[in-house]
């Protein structure tokens, strides 16, 4: 694997995370604070 290749992949592996932790706080705020959504 090319050093250009793991590059690109660590960052959609980034981005990825970073949605899917996005989305796990949006779900929680929901569920403990019901009256905010």
């Amino acid at each position: 694997m090319s050093d250009f290749l793991a590059g690109v992949l660590a960052k959609a592996a980034v981005l990825i995370v970073e949605a899917l932790v996005i989305r796990l706080v949006q779900v929680w705020v929901t569920r403990t604070a019901p009256q905010a959504a």
